[in-house]
């Protein structure tokens, strides 16, 4: 409540007239433009679309459910290609939506009259800068008021491919692995392959591994995940792979090898002294 004291400069011994006013107006109740404070927390003192002064929801919000709203509450579901947009508290009449989206070379827009609706055709794995302009329809004290939000989205990555075994190298080491991309935007992509004595993770940026990990002839089973900057995944792909024989050899075999190589001379040898003592007699005799 306050309490205002003012002078009669006509008659200084008629003393002070008080003046009261109420505090903690509800909405829509009137108060003088004046005095701060006369409204609740969080009204203030406006002029309506009659021009009189009544406690009321400050500029770009609206009144709902015993509050003042700001901004306009959206839930956003995004996809590979879309994001669904839920526009809530909207228990006042509202008279559209413009719903407007852009990258930084792209501007689209919709005008709808549906609190849910779809903003379709987009790039999987994008980021997208969605704004809304909503105007809600005149009231008993209001005239139509626009409210605006902003805000970021990036859609889902879509799912990468399976390996290219033609365009790999799975047969010796370092191995190459290299699969088909997710369209769009990635920003890394999860590998895992796993056989039966080992379990390999790895991180790229690209669509092709290099690793020496792998074991020669082995058969692996893959997973491969694509991410968007925000680490929300796609789709995994699985499939499996086999490595080629190994093709290295051991010290073993050359040894083998050397030996036989050395044996297979030996013989020889023997075989042209033989030979050469058989030559030598037939001509002696």
């Amino acid at each position: 409540m306050y309490i205002v004291f003012e002078t009669n400069s006509a008659n200084h011994s008629n003393g002070f007239s008080a003046v009261f006013y109420r505090q903690d107006l509800d909405y829509a109740e009137k108060c003088d433009l004046n005095f701060d404070g006369m409204c609740k927390p969080g009204l203030v003192c406006r002029c309506d679309k009659y021009n009189e002064a009544r406690c009321l929801c400050p500029d770009g919000q609206y009144f709902f459910g015993n509050n003042c709203v700001y901004p306009l509450q959206t839930k956003v579901f995004p996809t590979e290609t879309s994001v669904s947009l839920d526009i809530h508290n909207v228990g006042m009449n509202f008279v559209s939506h413009q719903l407007i989206w852009s990258t930084c070379w792209e501007i689209r827009e919709k005008l709808t009259k549906i609190t849910k609706d779809v903003i379709s055709g987009l790039t999987p794995g994008q980021e997208y800068n969605v704004k809304i302009i909503s105007t809600l329809a005149a009231d008993t004290y209001n005239d139509p008021t626009v409210l605006k939000s902003n805000f970021i989205v990036i859609t889902l990555p879509a799912q990468p491919g399976e390996v290219l075994e033609e365009e790999s190298n799975l047969n010796t080491p370092p191995y190459v692995l290299k699969f088909n991309s997710s369209q769009g935007i990635v920003h890394h992509y999860n590998i895992t392959l796993v056989s039966d004595t080992q379990v390999l993770t790895y991180q790229v940026k690209e669509a092709e591994l290099v690793t020496s990990d792998l074991t020669a002839d082995t058969l692996y089973n893959y997973t491969i995940t694509a991410f968007n900057k925000l680490g929300n995944e796609s789709t995994t792909f699985r499939g499996n792979v086999t490595t080629g024989p190994d093709q290295s050899v051991s010290v073993g075999v050359i040894a083998g090898i050397t030996i036989s190589i050395i044996v297979l001379l030996c013989c020889v040898a023997v075989g042209i002294v033989v030979l050469d003592r058989k030559r030598r007699t037939q001509i002696t005799q």
